[in-house]
């Protein structure tokens, strides 16, 4: 865990070696830290809790993943099902 202060040293640090960055600005901020990353066609920006954000790769995606599982065992998406527990499982 990094501090958010420290975020750009990190990221001229370790480069594409970033997999994820995770805020907690609490549920009044979320909103207007989203902003500050929308128009990024680069990253995806989710929350997996009320008072997260999440930043990947864009193409870091579970229903993609989970595609590409299902033709992998040769599972029609029809029959696939999967279970979350927060919005970015939806």
């Amino acid at each position: 865990m990094e501090d958010y202060a420290q975020i750009e040293r990190v990221l001229k640090q370790h480069g594409h070696g970033v997999n994820k960055i995770i805020f907690f600005p609490g549920r009044e901020k979320q909103s207007e830290t989203a902003g500050a990353f929308a128009g990024i066609p680069e990253i995806s920006l989710v929350s997996s809790s009320r008072s997260n954000l999440e930043i990947t790769n864009v193409m870091a995606d579970k229903g993609k993943a989970v595609i590409s599982l299902g033709e992998f065992v040769g599972a029609r998406p029809e029959e696939i099902m999967c279970v979350g527990d927060e919005r970015n499982d939806i």
